[in-house]
């Protein structure tokens, strides 16, 4: 979590680069998003895809079949860079059931490790979850991207292809008029690491977690998709975060640049620099300050006599 010089906010002492701000309490803010892409494996169907339809489906079916859905939330697009994420939860709304009876599971959210696609395919009326033929660039059970980028295995493979730990769990009944709710500290993780990381920004599989014998099956559930845009029915993941940190000071004193700024209980903070702002420039630690116990203002101090360098405060 960063601050970092930028043209609106910038001063220059003697070659080096600081981003100012008012020494101001940081207060949370909170955000929720709509899904960006959602598309659906279907093992009956491996060559299907339902990129266009009003519902995504996991679980498996009364005839032993495995259906997993896909996720993705622009978190990048929605939060400030440099922010710290502090809440995530997604809900989700179910939408339909297997006619003949359900059975309660849990369910989780895995994080994707690879890219996917989300086709313009809907659903027949007459095949409902079946999809229809995918075309280029759908996911699909055999396919990230049909019909050449193939998975790992059909329908990915752990810790290949999404991640062999669950983010997030619940456990999912039936419909009903609320949403089911996915909260955890692994969320968190994943909407931090997306927001520091928005190239590896592949979203969630949503599956459940029992797949494999006869008390996995009647567990199918459709549930609402962002083709619905509707509040009620659409996932959506919660944020809360806290807006990046800034220094607030910078002053020189004989052969040395004094940088302060605010900190607050139960963050651990660090200034780091870099000689440039490409990205191939690494970051260097300049003073680690660890977890803080007990808040208030805190200073790091450089020697004036190094080449030119931008600094940035970190919040962890």
């Amino acid at each position: 979590m960063t601050g970092l010089c930028t043209p609106a906010s910038l001063i220059w002492l003697a070659g080096f680069c600081f981003l100012l701000a008012d020494a101001v309490p940081v207060r949370a803010a909170s955000v929720t998003l709509f899904a960006v892409a959602d598309a659906t494996l279907i093992e009956r169907n491996p060559s299907n895809s339902l990129g266009a339809a009003t519902w995504i489906t996991a679980g498996i079916t009364q005839n032993g079949n495995t259906n997993r859905a896909l996720l993705k939330f622009d978190v990048a697009g929605a939060l400030p860079a440099g922010a710290t994420v502090t809440f995530a939860g997604l809900n989700v709304w179910v939408t339909g059931q297997p006619r003949d009876g359900y059975a309660e599971t849990a369910f989780s959210l895995r994080r994707m490790l690879r890219p996917w696609g989300e086709g313009p395919n809907g659903d027949p009326p007459d095949a409902p979850g079946f999809g229809v033929p995918a075309q280029p660039g759908d996911a699909t059970w055999l396919t990230a991207f049909w019909d050449t980028n193939a998975w790992t295995i059909p329908g990915g493979l752990e810790g290949v292809d999404y991640s062999d730990a669950p983010s997030t769990a619940t456990t999912i009944a039936g419909i009903r008029s609320q949403p089911y709710f996915f909260e955890a500290g692994g969320a968190i993780t994943d909407a931090q690491f997306w927001l520091d990381h928005p190239e590896q920004n592949f979203g969630w599989m949503l599956r459940a977690d029992l797949e494999t014998g006869l008390e996995a099956r009647f567990t199918a559930r459709r549930f609402g998709s962002r083709e619905l845009e509707d509040p009620n029915t659409s996932p959506q993941l919660i944020i809360d975060y806290l807006p990046p940190m800034l220094i607030t000071n910078v002053q020189m004193a004989g052969n040395q640049i004094a940088m302060s700024f605010p900190t607050d209980f139960g963050y651990s903070y660090r200034i780091e620099w870099r000689p440039a702002t490409e990205s191939t420039n690494a970051w260097t630690t300049l003073t680690n300050f660890g977890i803080i116990f007990s808040p208030g203002p805190r200073t790091a101090t450089d020697s004036l006599s190094n080449t030119q360098r931008f600094y940035r405060l970190r919040r962890d």
